[in-house]
């Protein structure tokens, strides 16, 4: 179960990948970088079934992600602000045997370990959470320019990866607020 965790979180970097291998050189002034973002009204997932408030229309992507416990399909929706700033929510349904209630910790804490080891950051915060009495654990990390604040959610047999990813400046408790905090599930 480990490996599949992991291997989500890596694919789930993949299509973040353009923030830190940018080779843009558009630049924003600090104040213009560090401004909160304007949000438009909130985006509805029929297929996550869930609701958030992206900035603007996000990309959709949806993937076949071969595992040791068969085929998962993983969504992904993906809002680049500017070159150095991503908004992103991505979810994957397990199959219901290979879920317990006593491992859900474990494997938030593996989703989270394969994004950071991944990207080579360091967790500077991290804690608990639920949404709707289902597990979760939010975490900022961050390491050379790179900042990142996750929200991870186990609904039944579905993780939900939230998260901000930025480069050269820390994300706005705004940002976090209006973004990640809108996270709702419809059903």
């Amino acid at each position: 179960m480990t490996k599949i965790v992991i291997y989500i979180s890596i694919l789930f970097l993949f299509f973040s990948n353009k923030l830190f291998n940018n080779n843009s050189t558009y630049n924003l002034n600090s104040d213009k970088q560090n401004s909160t973002i304007i949000l438009q009204k909130k985006y509805y997932s029929p297929e996550g079934d869930f609701k958030i408030m992206f900035p603007g229309e996000p990309t959709v992507k949806k993937s076949d992600v071969p595992t040791e416990v068969g085929t998962i399909k993983m969504y992904q929706y993906m809002y680049e602000q500017t070159p150095t700033k991503i908004y992103m929510v991505a979810f994957s349904d397990y199959p219901s045997k290979y879920m317990e209630a006593s491992k859900s910790y474990e494997m938030l804490q593996n989703a989270k370990g394969g994004f950071i080891n991944s990207l080579k950051i360091t967790v500077k915060e991290e804690n608990a959470v639920k949404i709707r009495n289902h597990p979760g654990i939010m975490f900022k990390a961050s390491d050379d320019g790179i900042y990142v604040v996750m929200r991870d959610y186990l609904v039944n047999n579905r993780l939900f990866q939230i998260g901000i990813m930025q480069q050269d400046y820390q994300i706005s408790e705004k940002d976090i607020e209006d973004f990640i905090y809108s996270f709702e599930l419809v059903k």
